[in-house]
């Protein structure tokens, strides 16, 4: 459907009841993995990653499905895009770790070193990125 329609106008239509569709494997590969307590879930979607994580300080960032994120998981939602976090939107937070479930394929590729570089500096400890 991105294709049919662009990722904007894809997100305009469904964005509010959008699903992951790879959320049964990533609850499966994020189940043992080891994380600070402040989580950047960056490109949110509906709150899958976020689900993992139920006694840990998660943060939802997506300019699509901010507000299915925030109703389904009732946590803080920002909607910054890639490009407004490679251009410093995200520098005055601070995050333990960052994970990106299933969006990297939005991004276009001239952003990806800088998205990856703002997401580098926001991190305290860990670094980690499941895309």
């Amino acid at each position: 459907m991105y294709s049919e329609l662009g990722v904007d106008e894809f997100y305009k239509e469904y964005g509010n009841e959008y699903k992951n569709p790879h959320a049964e494997i990533i609850q499966k590969l994020l189940a043992d993995v080891k994380v600070g307590e402040c989580i950047l879930d960056l490109c949110c979607g509906s709150g899958e990653v976020t689900r993992c994580f139920p006694d840990k300080n998660v943060v939802g960032c997506d300019p699509y499905t901010h507000e299915l994120y925030k109703k389904l998981t009732g946590r803080e939602v920002l909607t910054f895009s890639f490009k407004d976090i490679a251009l410093g939107a995200l520098s005055d937070y601070r995050f333990d770790t960052v994970i990106c479930s299933f969006a990297l394929h939005l991004c276009e590729e001239s952003m990806l070193n800088p998205t990856f570089s703002a997401c580098n500096d926001i991190e305290k400890a860990h670094h980690t990125y499941t895309a």
